[in-house]
């Protein structure tokens, strides 16, 4: 009897724990599902001349599915806050499996770029011509990973897309208009994405932080830049 009693102890344990297992795989299945979701949303909302309010709309179904997927997947990666702090000045989007660089309140006295991190910091998309080789790539992105910031190398700027996600999934109500407070060092102004602009080369995507809408603007423009590694 005492042996039959440690069996089923054992079997309940084994069940209990193949159910997490497929639970969870069950959470990061969802999670793919709806990136890809998301991803064709924001495709068709750029097809039709890069409408905000189609972004808007793309945001918030996009949001919405963290919701639906704490609920679905309980005691799962799914449930949870969907930004949180790692402490090493980074900060994770538990539903995009973005992690974002963490700004810090400006420190550079008016000299430029001493300290990347620095949320003043103002930079060009290209040095002049129509290549990625403006201060953003070869200053910002090359110095964290060159120093390997909060342990990795493959730092980047986020695509129009990604740096969506950023933004409240509705209409914004507060300045800077930043969809987590872990995130509110945060100028009010355009932030860069890698993004080109389609059919003209001399510009590029960016997203703002304030009340206006997702524009491009020439590359040699100088803006602000958060920086982005991982993602579905």
């Amino acid at each position: 009897m005492i042996r039959r009693v440690a069996i089923s102890v054992a079997g309940v344990a084994l069940l209990c724990a193949a159910s997490a297992y497929a639970d969870e795989a069950g959470c990061i299945s969802a999670r793919y599902m709806a990136a890809g979701k998301y991803a064709s949303c924001e495709a068709k909302a750029a097809a039709k001349g890069f409408a905000d309010s189609a972004f808007v709309k793309c945001r918030e179904k996009y949001a919405d599915a963290w919701t639906k997927l704490g609920a679905k997947y309980p005691g799962t990666s799914c449930e949870g806050p969907r930004f949180v702090d790692n402490g090493d000045e980074t900060i994770t989007d538990n539903l995009t499996q973005l992690v974002w660089e963490k700004k810090v309140p400006g420190l550079n006295s008016g000299q430029d770029n001493l300290n990347p991190h620095d949320v003043d910091n103002l930079y060009s998309w290209t040095a002049g011509s129509t290549n990625a080789d403006g201060a953003a790539f070869t200053d910002f992105v090359d110095d964290l990973n060159s120093a390997g910031f909060a342990a990795s190398h493959d730092w980047r700027l986020p695509t129009l897309f990604e740096l969506q996600t950023l933004l409240p999934a509705g209409i914004c109500e507060s300045s800077p208009c930043i969809v987590d407070p872990l995130l509110s060092v945060t100028k009010t102004s355009a932030y860069w994405s890698v993004s080109s602009a389609q059919g003209a080369p001399t510009r590029a995507w960016a997203v703002p932080t304030g009340f206006s809408i997702t524009d491009n603007f020439r590359k040699t423009e100088a803006l602000y830049v958060r920086a982005v590694r991982g993602g579905f």
